[in-house]
């Protein structure tokens, strides 16, 4: 490991600080989802957009999925039956539009039905 590049991620403004505390984000809010009572294990479903990786965990009180848009392009994907009255996006803190939603070119999105 070049422990000068990780060293970087002190750095304001550096590649290395940006993914250091965009990943530091992502593990707080997987912590943090059992608060949400999120449960059992990730299984991967079929989603209207084939360049969009789905992952459902649907065994806790609330449902939880992860959509990940592995392309260039921006993707829409119609949500499973459990988001359609709409969830809550647990990267960004927010309400998430119910029914369809739209990812970013390599965007990533984690609901929690409501």
């Amino acid at each position: 490991m070049d422990w000068s590049l990780a060293e970087r991620r002190k750095e304001p403004g550096a590649l290395q600080a940006e993914l250091f505390a965009a990943f530091a984000k992502l593990s707080r809010r997987a912590q943090a989802l059992a608060a949400f009572g999120v449960a059992g294990p990730a299984r991967p479903i079929a989603v209207s957009a084939p360049a969009v990786l789905a992952f459902l965990r649907d065994e806790g009180a609330r449902p939880f999925l992860c959509l990940a848009n592995v392309s260039d392009a921006p993707q829409e994907v119609d949500l499973p039956p459990e988001f359609v009255q709409g969830a809550q996006d647990v990267l960004d803190d927010g309400p998430s539009p119910a029914g369809r939603i739209r990812l970013p070119p390599y965007g990533v999105q984690w609901l929690v039905a409501r």
